[in-house]
């Protein structure tokens, strides 16, 4: 009778007595609901607190140039250039904030280039890699440098600018001639100094043609050099820097000599000529040089002309 009762009480109430069927229908029911209002909860929570992906925060490329000799930037040339295909240009610019193409792009930043650079000659990216510049030309304070980058969807895009011009550092000279004669006015320039080099290249170079006199250079103290004393018993340590372009054939041949230094003085009523031949020089490197004046290293011997 009390059983009954509590079923008559639990139907009245709404709700199915403890323990039957129904009941236990319900109960997996809500803890299965609970289940999957957890699960849901916890995915909306690390999909908040995963971290966004990358992305651009502007339409435009920040360059930031670095040069590798401590030399004046007195004008620069940006070229942007599409990787893909033909590699056309696309921009030409003098500023360091360009627009972003939105695809892969090779960007070339020119400085200190003598005159206006053609940009209209520059419409590919080989055309680009042709450009040649003349040793001639060149500033001995504001030499031509060079550099480039690939690159897609970044704000900023860094480019070390690298001389075409390699320095040669005269650390020392003995007089080891016999008898130590007083060499008088000595002076250095260079002999078989590569007279052209591509804008681009990294290495490589031969020289098809060379420069043999200071004659028509911007800056003929790059090629030549005086001495303001005398040298005889005594070691002179002149510290003087020449520049050429840089000339890195393994070994000399006929056709591509290696770059000479050449040491002249006067003894007595004669001109001697005395020669150091350059190791293989590559672009922007700095190679101290000893010249040792002796009986191995003159290449000439004339009467005086005064």
């Amino acid at each position: 009778m009390l059983q009954r009762s509590r079923y008559r009480k639990s139907c009245l109430q709404g709700r199915p007595p403890r323990g039957s069927l129904s009941h236990n229908l319900v109960s997996v029911s809500i803890h299965c609901l609970l289940f999957v209002i957890a699960v849901s909860a916890l995915a909306c929570s690390k999909q908040s607190t995963a971290p966004e992906a990358p992305h651009k925060q502007t339409d435009s490329i920040t360059i930031a140039v670095h040069p590798s000799w401590p030399v004046e930037i007195t004008k620069l040339d940006i070229f942007l250039y599409e990787d893909r295909g033909i590699r056309r240009l696309i921009y030409h610019s003098n500023k360091l904030r360009i627009p972003d193409p939105g695809t892969d792009f090779i960007l070339v930043a020119i400085a200190n280039a003598p005159g206006e650079i053609d940009a209209g000659t520059l419409g590919s990216f080989d055309a680009m890699e042709s450009l040649t510049m003349s040793y001639s030309s060149e500033l001995s304070e504001a030499p031509l440098m060079s550099g480039m980058a690939q690159s897609k969807g970044a704000d900023t895009v860094g480019i070390t600018l690298t001389p075409l011009l390699c320095a040669i550092q005269i650390t020392s000279v003995d007089n080891l001639l016999e008898n130590r004669p007083l060499l008088k006015h000595p002076r250095f320039n260079f002999r078989y100094a590569n007279a052209s080099a591509q804008v681009l290249r990294q290495d490589g170079f031969r020289p098809s043609q060379t420069v043999e006199s200071p004659v028509g250079m911007r800056s003929p103290e790059l090629f030549l050099a005086y001495l303001h004393e005398d040298i005889g018993y005594n070691r002179c340590e002149p510290g003087i820097t020449l520049c050429c372009y840089p000339n890195d054939s393994p070994f000399p041949t006929i056709g591509t000599p290696r770059t000479e230094l050449i040491l002249e003085a006067q003894a007595d009523s004669l001109t001697l000529g005395f020669c150091t031949e350059l190791p293989a020089l590559h672009r922007g490197s700095i190679t101290p040089v000893r010249v040792v004046a002796d009986d191995n290293s003159l290449i000439y011997c004339k009467k005086s002309e005064n």
